[in-house]
């Protein structure tokens, strides 16, 4: 097994993650509201200009850029940024990871979940859970240099992955299965005790690592 992290997707600027976090809060407070009230009419004004002032800045191709600094193209494609777990929280969509890697067998996460995740009363919705799942397993299999896509993820909910909380995820080495798959097992864990765990199947493309990634930025 190859211990090399391979580079995949472009680096967003600073200034995104700190405009996520700031929408991450708009989220958080708008599923707080239950009453009508003239602040809601001219707080959708305003992220409606947002987004326009926004549009403007915005890339406008439908394809992405994979590779690591290259260049938008004459099409205008636009960054592919959820390739790697330590930078998908660019998107306000998904909570922030802090990831570190432990000892050779090991990575290691610590996120939270807000109500933009809730599913049961106080705690994390099971879609939520496995996309995490999904996003961490795999960038554990990039980490140690054997790259591939999701083929099957099995998700066992064990007890209620509360919000608010701090949780830690952490992921095996991966288990190289023949020459085209591999396993990567993980598990969500709240005050040491085990949330859910999971377990991915993962395949390696037909065509080489590189070549895929420079499909979506050439098209």
């Amino acid at each position: 097994m190859s211990d090399v992290s391979i580079p995949f997707g472009i680096t967003p600027p600073d200034a995104l993650y700190e405009l996520a976090e700031a929408m991450r809060g708009v989220v958080e407070q708008m599923v707080r509201i239950d009453e009508p009230h003239p602040e809601l009419a001219r707080a959708q004004e305003e992220v409606e200009a947002i987004a326009e002032r926004l549009d403007g800045i915005a890339r406008k191709g439908v394809h992405p850029r994979m590779l690591p600094n290259s260049e938008p193209n004459a099409l205008d494609a636009r960054p592919y940024y959820p390739g790697d777990a330590t930078r998908w929280h660019c998107n306000p969509f998904h909570p922030p990871l802090e990831l570190e890697r432990k000892g050779d067998k090991m990575l290691r996460g610590r996120f939270r979940l807000g109500l933009t995740h809730e599913g049961p009363p106080g705690c994390a919705h099971g879609g939520y859970v496995a996309m995490v799942f999904d996003q961490v397993l795999g960038h554990a299999n990039v980490l140690f240099g054997i790259p591939g896509l999701t083929a099957r993820l099995v998700v066992r909910y064990r007890r209620p992955t509360p919000l608010f909380e701090e949780l830690v995820l952490e992921t095996d080495a991966p288990q190289v299965m023949g020459a085209r798959r591999c396993v990567v097992k993980g598990r969500i864990l709240h005050d040491g005790l085990v949330t859910a765990s999971g377990e991915c199947l993962f395949s390696r493309p037909d065509v080489e690592f590189t070549d895929l990634a420079l499909l979506g930025s050439q098209r």
